[in-house]
């Protein structure tokens, strides 16, 4: 199985194929993406540059 989730539905996916494909793409992302610790450093000088923006009155 895999669950695909958007910003109005998610779907469950059950066949053979579509899993296939879903598994693929995650292998790609996790093949990419970066160990834990590098993650870790990456948000913590991500937030230390961070500088909010005025937010206009509503």
């Amino acid at each position: 199985m895999a669950y695909e989730e958007g910003i109005e539905v998610g779907h469950l996916y059950e066949d053979r194929n579509s899993v296939k494909k879903w598994r693929r793409h995650y292998e790609v992302l996790r093949a990419n993406a970066l160990p834990p610790s590098a993650s870790v450093e990456l948000t913590r000088h991500v937030m230390e540059d961070y500088s909010p923006c005025d937010t206009p009155p509503s």
